[in-house]
C-alpha cells in the first residue's frame, strides 16, 4: 500500500476532528449568589419558591452533595475558583487579593477559559471584591469584558427589622421589604446585564464563559415586598436545632453576645 497518498487524507482528517472538537466546546454561563445556602426547592425544600432555579437544575445538574469550604466569603470564592483548599491559597479574610500567595501557581476558573480560547465576561460579584484587593477584578487574564454590577439598594428603607439575640451579631441580622419597581433594584439590573453579556457571547467568533454575581441574599436581607408577600409565617418550618448544639461551640467560634438570650421562633 502506497502510505504516502494517504497522508493528506490523514492531515484532512486530523484537521476535521480538530476542527469538529473545537466546535464541540460548549458556551458557559456560570452564576453565583451570595450566602445562598441550599434551601431552594430543587434541592429538596418546596416550601421555597424558585421556580427559576428548578427550571435551571432541570435543564442541567444539580449537585446534591456540594459543600462549602470555608464560611466567609472571600476564602470560599478564592477556594472553588482556583480548585484549591483554604490551606493551600492561605486567604482567610475579606482582604487578601486571591493570588496574594498563589502568584502565578495556579489559574483561576475563568484565567482557565480565557487562556483555552473563551471570551470571558462578568458582570457582578463573582471574585470578593473589597477594599485592599486593588485591581483584581478587572484583571485582563481573566475577564475580556468586567462590569462591577449596576445601581444601588434603597438608601432609606422603613420599618427595617433588626433581630437581637445569641447566635447573631448583634445589630447586624437585619431584613425588610419596600415597595419600589422591580426594574430599580441592582439585582435585576445585573440579570439584564448578563442577558446582554449572553449576547455578546453569542455572536463572538469564539466559545463563552459568561459570570453573572447576585449579591442576595447577602446580608441585609432585602427585596421586593412582593417577594415577602409569597409566604406565610405561620407556614414555615423551623430547622430544629438540638439545644446541645450551642454547648459543643467553642466560645471563640461564637459571634455576638453570649448574655444575650436566643433569637425568638418568631424572628427565626
Amino acid at each position: 500500500m502506497d502510505f504516502s497518498r494517504l497522508l493528506p487524507l490523514l492531515i484532512f482528517a486530523l484537521a476535521a476532528a480538530a476542527h469538529a472538537a473545537e466546535a464541540r466546546q460548549p458556551n458557559v454561563l456560570f452564576i453565583i449568589a451570595d450566602d445562598m445556602r441550599n434551601d431552594a426547592a430543587c434541592f429538596g425544600n418546596p416550601a421555597v419558591k424558585t421556580p427559576a432555579l428548578d427550571r435551571l437544575a432541570g435543564r442541567g445538574v444539580a449537585f446534591q452533595r456540594a459543600y462549602c469550604q470555608i464560611a466567609w466569603c472571600n476564602p470560599s470564592r478564592v477556594s472553588f475558583l482556583a480548585g484549591l483548599r483554604p490551606d493551600t491559597t492561605r486567604v482567610f479574610d475579606l482582604g487578601t487579593r486571591p493570588d496574594a500567595f498563589l502568584g502565578d501557581r495556579a489559574a483561576f476558573l475563568p484565567q482557565h477559559f480565557k487562556a483555552n480560547g473563551y471570551w470571558t465576561a462578568r458582570v457582578g460579584k463573582i471574585y470578593h471584591e473589597s477594599p485592599g484587593q486593588g485591581k483584581w477584578p478587572d484583571d485582563p487574564r481573566s475577564w475580556d469584558v468586567s462590569d462591577g454590577g449596576h445601581g444601588a439598594w434603597p438608601k432609606t428603607i422603613d420599618k427595617t427589622k433588626i433581630i437581637h439575640g445569641r447566635g447573631t451579631r448583634g445589630d447586624f441580622v437585619t431584613y425588610t421589604s419596600f415597595d419600589v419597581p422591580e426594574e430599580t433594584t441592582p439585582e435585576f439590573k445585573t440579570g439584564t446585564r448578563g442577558v446582554e453579556l449572553l449576547e455578546r457571547g453569542a455572536k463572538a467568533d469564539k466559545p463563552f464563559f459568561v459570570a453573572v454575581g447576585f449579591h442576595k441574599p447577602q446580608l441585609p436581607w432585602m427585596a421586593p415586598k412582593k417577594y415577602f408577600d409569597l409566604y406565610d409565617p405561620a407556614k414555615i418550618a423551623l430547622t430544629p436545632e438540638p439545644p446541645i448544639a450551642e454547648q459543643r461551640i467553642p466560645a471563640a467560634a461564637g459571634v455576638g453576645n453570649p448574655a444575650q438570650p436566643p433569637v425568638s421562633d418568631a424572628d427565626r
